[in-house]
């Protein structure tokens, strides 16, 4: 199936209740994997947060360390939006996958690291996630590197990435009349 002649949907990546999510093709950008989310659920108001919640995540991770990038948001029907790909596990499924994953203090301290560190960044950004939970928080392998002489060098430590900002909302407790989303 390909949706609004440029994103080729692959495989569904999984789902809840108010969201579907595929891995898809971005045709128009060199086949380039993305995240394409059907929502079932989507007003204008909806797509003027998530604009202005990636905006704001752009300036507090510009390398996209935490958190998926926002790259395109349309209707067809139904909303849509198109993310970064990130290319891990949730922890939900690892834990299931692994019963004893967790058992280890090396993996709970760089999820406890990683989910600090966003959820600072979040608070810098001014946004609440309002829905961090283990299925929302990606497990990303670090990639082997190898070094000069071709030998893989020591092993590069995982990350961790906070996804899904249908629920997040611009934290409006310093002006809790103001609507953040129009100014922005």
């Amino acid at each position: 199936e390909i949706i609004r002649e440029r994103y080729k949907i692959l495989d569904r990546l999984g789902g809840g209740s108010f969201t579907e999510a595929y891995l898809a093709e971005d045709l128009k950008l060199n086949s380039q994997k993305v995240c394409l989310k059907r929502h079932r659920i989507f007003s204008v108001e909806v797509l003027a947060d998530l604009v202005v919640l990636d905006k704001r995540l752009q300036e507090v991770d510009p390398r996209m360390v935490f958190f998926p990038r926002l790259h395109d948001v349309f209707f067809d029907g139904i909303g849509f939006t198109v993310e970064s790909l990130i290319a891990g596990q949730d922890l939900f499924h690892k834990r299931e996958r692994d019963a004893h994953f967790f058992v280890k203090v090396r993996h709970i301290r760089f999820v406890a690291r990683g989910v600090l560190r966003g959820l600072a960044l979040l608070e810098d950004a001014g946004i609440v996630h309002n829905d961090l939970k283990p299925d929302n928080i990606v497990w990303v392998e670090a990639p082997a590197s190898q070094n000069r002489q071709g030998k893989t060098a020591a092993t590069p430590s995982p990350s961790v990435r906070i996804v899904d900002f249908n629920c997040a909302r611009l934290d409006q407790r310093e002006q809790p009349d103001q609507n953040w989303n129009l100014l922005e």
